[in-house]
């Protein structure tokens, strides 16, 4: 499915600019879409525990008897991200294997595309920071 050198990446334009072995660009990717997004929510799970995450009146959803269930609600809620993230980095391999299919020798990847999959990602990040923000604003 992939050439034996893949383009790695991609000016503005969609045009290779670097380029690295097949088995190197699958195991980089395959870390990017498992390793990150998982370091990524057990960060923020840990800070959630140590009551480290920033959020509206930390003193009052983090006294007890609320303490619990808001922990509860930063874990899912990084848990969410994490998947996000990680559907966001397979959408970018499969672009890049996409463009290979047009072109081995000379894929180009799809701008417009790949824009609107990043702003897909990007607004779903700023929405899950509102909703966060939102749901600690109020006090119960």
């Amino acid at each position: 499915m992939l050439p034996a050198q893949v383009a790695s990446r991609f000016d503005s334009q969609g045009v290779v600019v670097s380029w690295m072995a097949r088995e190197t660009f699958i195991g980089l990717m395959l870390l990017l879409a498992s390793v990150m997004p998982a370091v990524t929510a057990l960060l923020q799970m840990r800070n959630s525990r140590l009551s480290r995450t920033r959020i509206p009146n930390p003193e009052h959803w983090y006294a007890e008897p609320r303490r619990l269930a808001t922990v509860a609600y930063l874990e899912a809620h990084a848990t969410v991200f994490a998947a996000a993230l990680a559907s966001f980095m397979c959408f970018v391999f499969w672009r890049v294997v996409a463009a290979h299919q047009v072109s081995a020798q000379a894929p180009v990847l799809d701008k417009q595309l790949f824009l609107l999959g990043l702003g897909v990602f990007v607004a779903f990040a700023v929405g899950w920071t509102v909703l966060r923000h939102q749901h600690f604003r109020r006090v119960a």
